[in-house]
């Protein structure tokens, strides 16, 4: 029996160590949104740290994206965005390893470790309107395009 505790225990942990996924938010990461008129909502994505920006903003113009389709609207505009990197700084342990010379006396060492890293968490909040036109400018997405293009790549 703790054989299978065990091993059930190392194959999970194989699983903390991915990138946060296109889902729900969770303690991992991921999607969420407030609506705040009719038509107007904010769509919030969290990232880990094995998570890169550009995937991180594609993620939630894919969430802008299905928002807009399933509140039976062809078309977003983005008239707020905002891109937030949390970092986490820290140093991994080292180890020191000591020798004694028998020939003249001296004692050498050798210190391993000790590497600084940092850990940046992309996050994005991307405020919208639903419109059912597009507008004469650049910045209106057509909704079922972008989900289209998007979802290939993040929905399994």
């Amino acid at each position: 029996m703790k054989k299978i505790i065990f091993i059930s225990f190392l194959f999970s942990g194989c699983f903390l160590y991915t990138a946060t996924k296109y889902q729900p938010m969770n303690w991992k990461g991921g999607y969420e949104e407030t609506q705040l008129d009719e038509k107007t909502f904010r769509v919030y994505f969290k990232g880990n740290g094995y998570l890169s920006t550009e995937k991180a903003s594609e993620m939630c113009l894919l969430r802008c994206s299905e928002i807009c389709l399933e509140q039976g609207y062809d078309y977003f505009i983005i008239i707020d965005e905002k891109e937030r990197i949390t970092k986490n700084y820290g140093k991994t342990s080292s180890t020191t390893r000591y020798k004694y010379n028998d020939y003249d006396g001296s004692v050498s060492s050798n210190t391993y470790g000790g590497n600084s890293y940092v850990i940046s968490k992309p996050s994005l909040t991307n405020t919208m309107v639903l419109v059912n036109e597009k507008g004469e400018d650049n910045i209106t997405y057509n909704a079922n395009f972008l989900f289209n293009s998007l979802s290939r790549k993040y929905i399994k």
